[in-house]
């Protein structure tokens, strides 16, 4: 029996299955309920909570834990929709993605990559969905799995698990739909055109009780049908749901006031046997499941990365080199015995002096004077290598922040929140007209401060006007000129 495991914000899953062909027989599904702020957008924040867990998990059925996989979700988890060449290699594919995510990662240069191939140009250039994970969190999960005495045969990312399940299925390949995936707090929101992803966004849900936030799940939909229009796709006919139950899914299509748009669930499991025995929740355990064996995870990806590191690194020539000195060193021997033992007799002469009691006293009294001399300069250096980094960093500044205020006569900044550590300034406000916010937008893209600018999300409210959210990345390099 094969086994998969995703720890969501709520809970730890484990489904035991058997799989002939791709045909799924759910056996097993137990869960582990965590404590709030546990996982957080997927990052596990407290360790403790999911090691006990895992322990207890597995002592209540080892046999889940013997061939087992592990599924990711998350936004620590880089997604782009990126454009390449027909031709590449995996390891090619590989350092495309890595270079387009070099600006936002921390250390980019060990991120293991991996991708979905969406569409493929007249030119036979290809569009692909890029994803990559810093090594940090992938080893963050493995590390705590390795300490419940769990190691997982392979790594996969949810995001990828849902469009291989996606164009598996002949009848949502002809549809334009919405996929909305709810998760603790947090939902994953996906538009396809014909079978082909064209848009995705993570948004967190707020409200003061469970109803409020199964309610929040429709905010977003004015915004995607307003997208499909932009982009003249079809229109949205549906808009499924996963990880909501019968009961939230009755509360959504009570209070939905889009007539023209079926609201349901994604019935992922009818094919599986056994499947009427899991909870809308264990969507990610189940995809994961339906993942081929030869399908491409993150453990081979970090496997990869250290070969390529281990073959890019630079021969020790150096060895022969020692080993040809050291021979034409040994024909001089004799004469450099007697130098040395000379040398060794004025060192001794020396050690004689410098041990006279003066001597000694100056010598502490130097050694004192250097070592605080050296603990100031590293002082030193320090700072200036602080100022150098922080010199480096994006500000948002004064006429940036004019810029971004009064742009637009009929648009209204509500909020904005800036990352220095990504130069990004999140953008809320609103317009009489989504004329009037796009127009705000192109007029940003014309400022030197700004290097690019774009949509994040949209809705209109009950007054008639339209709210919007955007991402304005700072120009680094400009940054002097607006100080």
């Amino acid at each position: 029996m094969k086994s998969s495991i995703y720890i969501s914000p709520e809970k730890i899953e484990v489904l035991g299955y058997l799989k002939t062909g791709q045909m799924v027989t759910a056996k097993d599904y137990l869960t582990y309920p965590l404590p709030e702020e546990c996982i957080i957008n997927g990052k596990i924040i407290d360790a403790g909570p999911v090691t006990e867990g895992l322990n207890l998990l597995k002592g209540k059925k080892p046999e889940l834990f013997k061939d087992l996989s592990l599924i990711m979700d998350g936004s620590f988890i880089f997604t782009k929709k990126i454009t390449v060449p027909g031709k590449l290699k995996k390891k090619q594919y590989d350092g495309v993605i890595r270079d387009e995510f070099a600006e936002v990662a921390g250390d980019h240069e060990n991120m293991i990559c991996d991708h979905y191939m969406l569409e493929t140009a007249a030119d036979q250039s290809k569009s692909i969905l890029a994803c990559a994970v810093e090594s940090e969190h992938l080893e963050n999960y493995l590390s705590i799995l390795k300490s419940a005495g769990i190691k997982p045969s392979a790594v996969r990312i949810g995001l990828l698990a849902v469009l291989r399940y996606i164009s598996g299925d002949p009848e949502l390949m002809d549809m334009t739909f919405v996929l909305n995936i709810v998760d603790g707090d947090t939902m994953l929101s996906m538009t396809f055109q014909r079978g082909v992803n064209t848009f995705l966004s993570r948004t967190r849900l707020y409200g003061e009780d469970h109803e409020a936030m199964i309610l929040n799940t429709l905010d977003g939909l004015s915004g995607f049908i307003q997208f499909n229009k932009s982009q003249n796709f079809d229109d949205i006919t549906h808009c499924f749901y996963l990880g909501l139950n019968e009961s939230d899914m009755n509360l959504v299509e009570l209070h939905s006031s889009y007539n023209n748009i079926q609201l349901k669930p994604l019935n992922i499991y009818k094919n599986a046997r056994g499947g009427a025995s899991l909870p809308a929740e264990a969507h990610f355990a189940y995809l994961d499941a339906l993942s081929n064996d030869s399908a491409y995870d993150l453990v081979r990806g970090v496997k990869a990365l250290n070969k390529a590191k281990k073959k890019s690194r630079p021969r020790k020539w150096w060895i022969p080199a020692l080993i040809a000195f050291a021979i034409l060193l040994a024909a001089p021997a004799g004469y450099l015995a007697k130098q040395i033992s000379d040398t060794e007799k004025g060192i001794a002469g020396i050690n004689d002096y410098l041990s006279s009691t003066n001597i000694a006293e100056r010598s502490a009294e130097l050694e004192i004077i250097m070592a605080e001399t050296s603990r100031i300069r590293n002082i030193i250096n320090q700072a200036e290598k602080r100022e150098m980094a922080d010199h480096k960093l994006p500000r948002a500044t004064v006429p940036l922040m004019e810029a971004i205020v009064h742009h637009g006569a009929n648009t209204v900044i509500n909020n904005f929140e800036f990352s220095e550590e990504n130069g990004i300034i999140r953008v809320s406000g609103a317009s009489p007209t989504e004329n009037d916010a796009a127009k705000y937008v192109e007029l940003l893209k014309t400022n030197d401060l700004i290097e690019d600018i774009y949509y994040t999300g949209y809705s209109y409210d009950s007054q008639g006007r339209y709210n919007f959210s955007a991402n304005i990345k700072i120009r680094i390099a400009e940054r002097e000129k607006g100080e």
